[in-house]
């Protein structure tokens, strides 16, 4: 399971180097990243499928998931609202 402290700073992680002068990397099995995304594991498996959905490396059959993608892909994907849908809550809110 992917830890949420780590995930914070996931995208830290990966531009340390280890002792060797090497990219260090936080890998997580499809399950892994599946629970890091609060999807099921066939959403992740379906997304590979159609060519959607965070970008993973291939080794042979294992299917591994680079933490600090999973949180751009988060990032990605954030929706902010806009000034007319906030006002419309607001008109709304009165309106009730």
């Amino acid at each position: 399971m992917a830890d949420p402290a780590r995930a914070a700073n996931a995208v830290a992680d990966v531009s340390e180097t280890d002792v060797f002068g090497t990219l260090t990397m936080n890998l997580l099995t499809t399950n892994e990243a599946a629970d890091f995304l609060h999807k099921p594991a066939g959403t992740l498996r379906y997304w590979r499928a159609v060519g959607i959905g965070p970008s993973y490396a291939k080794l042979g059959k294992t299917v591994l998931y680079e933490e600090a993608e999973l949180v751009n892909f988060v990032k990605s994907n954030t929706v902010v609202p806009s000034v007319r849908t906030e006002a419309r809550k607001e008109g709304n809110r009165v309106a009730l």
